[in-house]
C-alpha cells in the first residue's frame, strides 16, 4: 500500500506545480457532474489545475442490495442448549439450528482524482488518485429475518437459571465457529458481519470525456481499479454487553456456502474494478 500511495501522492504533487506553472488557465472552469457505476452512485465537482490536469472530487454512494444469502450455524457448542430451549419456548421457530444470513454490498466514501491528457482538445486521459473516508467496508452480512435472535438474546440473558436433565450446564447460544467460538446477537436480536478492507484506496484507470467541457452537457466515461488490499472478515459479538469484532476465516465456517463466499472475497477482491458513466454539467 505504502508504494501505491507515494504514486498517487507524485502523481498529484505533479498537477499542483502543473498549476503553479500556469496561473491563468487554472480554476478558471468548473463543472458539476453525476456518475452511475460498479463505485454506485458518484457525484463530484471538476476543475482544471492545467490545459492537460483536470482534477475530481466528490462522493459515491452504494446502496446495500443482499446479493449472497447462506447460513451460519447456531448453538451453544454442547449440544444441550435445544433441549432447554425449546422446553422454555414450546412456540419457538426451532431454534437454535441454522439462520439465514444475507451479504450485501455497500459504501459511503469520498474520492479525489486527477485525469491526465495527451492533448489539450482530446478526450482520452488516464486517471490516478484516492477513495477515502467513508466506510471502511465493502460489504456487510446480516440475518434476512429482522429480529431472529431476539428468544434466544432473552434465553442468553436467564441461562444461568437452568441446567439440562442430566445437570450439564447450558452454553451460551450464538453464531458458532468451528473452533467453538460463540458470537452473541446484538438486543435487537440481530447480528451484524462486514468485510473490511484499507481506509484510504488508491485508485488507477483510463478514461474518455474533459473533466470540464466545453459544452454545457457533455458526457465522460471511466474505467480503472481500487487497489483493497486483502479483505477481512468480521462478526460482531455483543456477549456481556460488549460489542467486539471477531475476525472470521473461511475454515471456521461450516455452512460450504459461507465458507466459499468469504474464501471468495478474500481471494478475488484484493483489486476492486470500476466503470463508471457520468453526465458533465459545465457551470462557468
Amino acid at each position: 500500500m505504502k508504494k501505491s500511495l507515494l504514486l498517487i501522492t507524485l502523481l498529484l504533487g505533479t498537477t499542483v506545480s502543473f498549476a503553479s506553472g500556469n496561473e491563468n488557465e487554472s480554476f478558471q472552469h468548473m463543472s458539476a457532474n453525476i456518475g452511475l457505476g460498479s463505485t454506485g452512485i458518484t457525484l463530484d465537482i471538476g476543475t482544471m489545475a492545467h490545459p492537460l490536469v483536470g482534477l475530481r472530487l466528490g462522493l459515491d454512494y452504494m446502496p446495500n442490495i443482499t446479493m449472497k444469502k447462506f447460513d451460519l450455524t447456531v448453538s451453544d457448542g454442547t449440544g444441550h442448549a435445544k433441549e432447554v430451549y425449546e422446553t422454555l419456548q414450546p412456540n419457538g421457530l426451532n431454534k437454535p439450528g441454522n439462520v439465514l444470513v444475507g451479504a450485501a454490498p455497500g459504501w459511503f466514501t469520498g474520492h479525489l482524482l486527477a485525469d491526465f491528457y495527451l492533448h489539450r482538445d482530446k478526450g482520452f486521459h488516464f486517471t490516478a488518485g484516492l477513495y477515502f473516508i467513508g466506510s471502511d467496508h465493502f460489504m456487510t452480512m446480516k440475518n434476512k429475518e429482522k429480529g431472529w435472535f431476539n428468544d434466544i438474546y432473552d434465553f442468553n440473558n436467564s441461562i444461568g437459571a437452568y441446567t439440562t436433565v442430566d445437570h450439564s450446564n447450558v452454553g451460551y447460544i450464538g453464531i458458532t465457529l468451528k473452533d467453538g467460538t460463540i458470537l452473541g446477537p446484538d438486543k435487537k436480536g440481530d447480528m451484524y458481519g462486514k468485510f473490511q478492507v484499507w481506509k484510504v484506496r488508491p485508485y488507477i484507470g483510463v478514461g474518455y470525456g474533459r473533466t470540464v467541457s466545453e459544452k454545457k452537457i457533455d458526457w465522460s466515461v471511466d474505467a480503472g481499479m481500487q487497489i483493497w488490499g486483502t479483505p477481512k472478515a468480521y462478526i460482531k459479538d455483543c456477549k456481556q454487553g460488549g460489542a467486539l469484532y471477531h475476525e472470521v476465516h473461511p475454515s471456521d465456517l461450516s455452512d460450504q456456502k459461507a465458507h466459499d463466499a468469504v474464501k471468495r472475497a478474500k481471494t478475488l477482491l484484493k483489486v476492486y474494478p470500476c466503470v463508471t458513466f457520468r453526465l458533465n454539467c459545465r457551470l462557468f
